[in-house]
């Protein structure tokens, strides 16, 4: 007993210490500082009927396929015309990374897209996802995100760029990663035989996939640690010195209102289309959604998390992992990969076999797998 309490000490410990060092990473990046910030309220409906999610554009393979992870897989990169903020190529170009095994079957794949969080330099996490799912016969989708790596704007790092001040250009950057996400869907289901469409995505790209599940229909979507309460997240969880350059400084709602108060007001108003839990009719059915909130989440925080499982009655698994470590949790990757590319059990089935059910792990641990019911009146 007294060994487990000391684990669990030391794990919080250490996730506190990784979620410190990545917010002060954070907490460098570049925030432009407009000359007057938007006011206006966005309907959320309206705004993404008014996007090209679902008239993407056209996507275009770039023949440089070669064979990787030890020959098992073929990959090779595809680019398409991308519409958002700013004016370098990687605002006006998507690039992604296809992976795709070595021989393709006669019966339809499963087609899984991957999306990285924010300011992530290189794809090592995603690549090895990529791995163990084409391992299993998988068509696998890598985004970079925009102001990302190889979309990054030459002589900063990468994701500098992606959030600025004036909240209208955020939703912005968010609009154009889905948009781009939606494109390589559809191509991917005219390029492969594909009847099973999945996303999973990472902090950042965990906000883009939820997005994506409420405008198109996917058949499981994984979000780990989603960035899915950007207001939240800015003004509680923002790194101490970005808060400083925004002016976040005790009571004041820096350049966003004399008040914390008045900071959220606008900010909800103006970020509604990107916060998920506006989206209450949602393309994807919510028992085919799994978020993984960690207890000790640092950076976006674990109660946003919980509070838009119970907003759309998705299903739930709270680890005791912070923002950073519970992404490379390696007895979560299977089960991860599982809900990826397996049929999920019919709402009729779930409350049948009840709300909570455990998946073997690895070293004997179980994890638990929360269904989470919606509020009322939601």
């Amino acid at each position: 007993m007294l060994f487990r309490y000391l684990h669990r000490a030391l794990r919080r410990i250490a996730s506190y210490a990784i979620d410190w060092t990545v917010s002060w990473r954070l907490g460098i990046t570049s925030l432009d500082r407009p000359s007057k910030v938007a006011l206006k309220s966005v309907d959320t409906n309206q705004y993404w009927s008014n996007t090209r999610v679902h008239s993407p554009f056209p996507v275009t393979r770039l023949f440089n396929g070669r064979k990787t992870f030890n020959g098992k897989a073929i990959t090779f990169d595809i680019e398409g015309i991308s519409e958002g903020p700013g004016y370098h190529p990687g605002s006006k170009k998507f690039m992604a990374s296809i992976f795709r095994p070595v021989t393709l079957p006669d019966t339809p794949m499963p087609l899984v897209i991957l999306l990285h969080g924010f300011a992530v330099p290189v794809p090592y996490l995603e690549e090895w996802h990529a791995r163990k799912l084409v391992e299993q016969g998988a068509v696998v989708a890598r985004l970079e995100l925009p102001f990302h790596m190889r979309r990054r704007i030459v002589g900063t790092l990468s994701g500098d760029g992606f959030f600025a001040l004036d909240p209208e250009r955020t939703v912005e950057s968010i609009r154009q990663s889905v948009e781009d996400a939606a494109a390589i869907i559809a191509w991917a289901r005219t390029a492969f035989h594909i009847d099973h469409v999945s996303a999973m995505g990472f902090s950042l790209g965990g906000l883009v996939t939820t997005l994506i599940a409420t405008q198109l229909e996917l058949d499981a979507a994984v979000a780990v640690a989603p960035f899915c309460d950007p207001v939240h997240t800015f003004l509680e969880k923002l790194p101490r010195n970005a808060k400083r350059r925004v002016g976040l400084v005790g009571t004041s709602g820096g350049v966003w209102g004399m008040t914390m108060g008045e900071a959220e007001v606008l900010l909800r108003r103006v970020l509604s289309p990107i916060i998920p839990e506006n989206h209450m009719e949602i393309a994807t059915p919510p028992h085919r959604i799994c978020l993984v909130a960690p207890y000790y989440d640092n950076i976006v925080g674990f109660e946003p998390i919980v509070r838009l499982a119970s907003s759309w009655g998705t299903e739930l698994i709270s680890q005791p992992f912070g923002h950073m470590n519970i992404m490379t949790a390696n007895k979560l990757a299977p089960l991860y990969h599982a809900w990826l590319l397996e049929d999920h059990d019919s709402p009729e089935q779930i409350r049948k076999r009840g709300r909570t059910r455990h998946i073997q792990g690895k070293a004997s641990q179980d994890v638990a797998i929360h269904t989470i019911g919606r509020r009322e009146g939601a």
